[in-house]
């Protein structure tokens, strides 16, 4: 399957989302969940090569539709849980998470130390990481991780999720009223074995935000941007924020998508926003 062009260029004018035909100019991928799950230990390895990434009808942020090529890497399977973060808490590596979430685990009627932990924010995720040898992931090697090599919308595909799937919320209603522990769904695992890429929290990663960046990236090995633009089309400034993925326990279906692109002050804490860790 070939390769979006790279030099395919971005729509003039920021207030007008691309078309598909614009987004995705050489072809498309499956959709299919395609990877190979290979995990023990609670980390996963994501083989190196080719994966379809952004997607070409929908967001303009996740345009265009292109193939990268990323070398293999390792990644957690689940969510950071409160009870590991607490260890590198007591260790004097890592800075309490918020004191505002204190009540979504003192008040958990079960095993609090198996729900993510919320409520920390880009620095204190980066310091968990590094603190167990790893790093947060860069937007490309989450989203790969994900949705597997030939773009699934969804960790299994297509199909729109359910509340037996994944922790996250119809229109008007909620699977659960917040995180649960992670691991919850093993039968709906992403193509390369991750669980839980679809809502409980958002995920940080290493990356700054930029609306346009998917036209100018890399296609091997991409990493975020040094200067940004907030819209497509924008002029380019300091970057302020970081991406953010997977949708939380009060996101919609199409938040959720394994495609969707967020993104947060790095100071920020939220109930909905907790990490996991990436390794080379």
């Amino acid at each position: 399957m070939a390769c979006a062009s790279s030099d395919a260029e971005p729509p003039d004018s920021g207030d007008t989302a691309p078309t598909p035909s614009e987004c995705a100019p050489d072809g498309r991928p499956t959709g299919m969940a395609v990877g190979t799950p290979e995990c023990a230990a609670g980390r996963c390895t994501v083989e190196g090569g080719l994966f379809w990434r952004g997607q070409a009808d929908g967001d303009a942020d996740a345009c265009p539709l292109h193939q990268v090529e990323l070398s293999a890497f390792s990644i957690d399977q689940t969510e950071t849980r409160m009870g590991d973060y607490s260890l590198c808490v007591q260790s004097g590596e890592c800075t309490p998470y918020a004191a505002e979430c204190e009540s979504i685990y003192s008040t958990w009627e079960g095993d609090s130390e198996t729900l993510p932990v919320v409520c920390v924010n880009h620095s204190q995720a980066e310091a968990y990481c590094e603190w167990v040898g790893g790093r947060l992931p860069s937007e490309a090697e989450w989203e790969k991780a994900a949705r597997g090599e030939e773009g699934a919308v969804f960790p299994w595909g297509a199909r729109a999720p359910l509340c037996e799937d994944a922790n996250f919320r119809f229109v008007s209603w909620y699977c659960h009223a917040g995180i649960i522990p992670v691991g919850r769904f093993p039968e709906t695992q992403s193509a390369f074995g991750l669980l839980d890429t679809l809502g409980n929290v958002w995920e940080w990663t290493s990356d700054y935000y930029d609306a346009s960046w998917f036209w100018d990236a890399d296609r091997v090995d991409p990493l975020g941007p040094d200067q940004c633009a907030m819209e497509v089309g924008g002029v380019r400034g300091d970057c302020t924020q970081r991406v953010i993925r997977g949708g939380g326990f009060n996101s919609t279906e199409q938040n959720t998508r394994a495609s969707v692109r967020s993104m947060s002050l790095p100071d920020r804490v939220d109930v909905n926003l907790g990490f996991r860790c990436a390794y080379n």
